[in-house]
């Protein structure tokens, strides 16, 4: 797991966004320096700076239209260049995400997109944390086995249309138990990136309207991203949601006042259900071998992948 990420313009190596994984020191100002001036002086050059071994820790770099990101980890013989370089992308695309491709490769004024960045801060800590989600390294959307998904995506295919919208899903705990066809349609990064950032949101958010840039299919025009909190989530589980995905209509309140309880209400207890369910069906978990610590099943076709570890 990485201990520090950080993002710096490759031309003036001003420090655009600085993450430290819980319990790490810090990088002090001489080493960032230090780090940036190394990796100047390379490119002054024409030498290609990508990874560097110092003690124990392993730094790779790597560079993103104007600016570059770098990552510094612990030493193992299990922790590549190409681990780490994996990490770096998706931490670039989540920038892409929640700030545009525009914004970060015309910096008009870099006080104003560090302040913009910020708004990353939630979604790139869970590139530094442990979380039991796949979708960063199997670029494929993590998923639920419901025995109920097919009532339940009948229910979201209704509500989505009734927002105006034909991209929608319905997430437990981060991971997609049913979505509309166009929602599968997105690439497999997009659809780790949705499900990912609606994992972040606090379990005490009942809705909330965000604006995204898909990194493929929109990188420069923003979508809006409705969350609404179905079943509430428990200490770190965020609970049931269901999300659509739409243009400047209808607004947030609309949506929750006059088509969440209408088209929710009656699949209530089925939701009670997915929410305290497993990621796969418990009649199922029961035919795996006793030995078998947990796997990790990928569907790479449909850019899908399912996950179990038992304690």
């Amino acid at each position: 797991m990485a201990e520090h990420i950080l993002c710096i313009t490759a031309s003036g190596g001003i420090p655009l966004l600085t993450r430290t994984k819980p319990g790490c020191s810090p990088l002090s100002f001489p080493v960032v320096g230090a780090l940036n001036g190394v990796h100047m002086f390379a490119a002054n050059r024409d030498v290609k700076l990508l990874s560097t071994l110092t003690g124990n820790k392993r730094i790779v770099w790597k560079v993103f239209q104007v600016s570059y990101t770098y990552s510094s980890r612990n030493s193992s013989s299990t922790i590549t260049d190409a681990h780490i370089s994996r990490l770096l992308e998706n931490v670039f695309h989540s920038l892409v995400f929640l700030t545009g491709l525009q914004e970060l490769t015309n910096i008009q004024n870099v006080d104003r997109l560090k302040k913009d960045l910020r708004s990353c801060n939630s979604l790139i800590d869970t590139y530094l944390d442990t979380i039991e989600m796949f979708g960063d390294l199997t670029q494929c959307v993590d998923v639920m086995l419901h025995e109920d998904s097919k009532l339940l995506e009948e229910h979201l295919t209704a509500f989505a249309e009734a927002a105006d919208s034909t991209y929608g899903c319905l997430v437990n705990n981060g991971q997609v138990v049913c979505a509309t066809a166009k929602w599968w349609l997105l690439t497999g990064l997009e659809l780790a990136l949705l499900s990912r950032l609606i994992n972040t949101l606090s379990s005490s958010i009942t809705s909330c309207d965000i604006p995204i840039y898909l990194p493929h299919s929109s990188p420069n025009i923003a979508h809006r991203l409705l969350v609404f909190t179905l079943v509430s989530g428990v200490g770190v589980k965020s609970g049931v949601r269901v999300c659509v995905l739409c243009g400047p209509q209808p607004s947030l309140t609309q949506v929750q006042e006059t088509l969440l309880e209408s088209f929710w209400r009656s699949a209530m207890n089925t939701l009670q259900r997915c929410a305290h369910s497993h990621t796969i069906p418990d009649p199922l978990i029961q035919t795996l071998p006793s030995p078998l610590l947990g796997f990790l099943l990928i569907d790479t076709e449909n850019r899908r992948c399912v996950s179990l570890m038992r304690p």
